[in-house]
């Protein structure tokens, strides 16, 4: 039986994807990147700037697998109903 919750998380998803995507996208082709989310970020957390590719650490490379495994259980979840 269809619950309230099967209307509200489209939306909510759709309607923050439509408010944030644009000013994103927008910020990122006219080369404004000081006006992006991860830059924020990246001021509040006092972080500094990107290093050259080849100089990522373990710790970076494992969080990029941690994350990327995290992408591919959520949507096996969220589409196929897995676990």
């Amino acid at each position: 039986m269809p619950t309230w919750g099967l209307y509200y998380w489209p939306s909510w998803i759709t309607l923050a994807s439509l408010t944030f995507l644009p000013v994103e996208i927008y910020a990122l082709a006219t080369n404004q990147v000081q006006n992006t989310l991860s830059d924020y970020a990246w001021h509040e957390l006092d972080v500094t700037r990107a290093l050259t590719f080849d100089a990522h650490g373990i710790a970076w490379w494992l969080s990029l697998i941690m994350w990327g495994m995290f992408v591919v259980a959520i949507t096996l979840h969220i589409w196929y109903r897995s676990w």
